[in-house]
């Protein structure tokens, strides 16, 4: 278990709420904690929004 444990195999989360992540997350949105609003925009719209702010 030791060697698939360091090889990035498995991963272990213990505790209220713990979170583990054993794998790429590459163009993910990992959210944490409570009452979280995610909004999601494509491109076009973000570059829109950001020429505003």
């Amino acid at each position: 278990m030791l060697s698939t444990t360091q090889a990035g195999q498995i991963v272990l989360a213990t505790g209220d709420r713990s979170t583990a992540i054993g794998g790429n997350v590459s163009n993910s949105v990992i959210v944490t904690g409570d009452s979280n609003q995610v909004i999601f925009l494509a491109e076009e719209a973000a570059i829109a929004l950001e020429s505003i702010l």
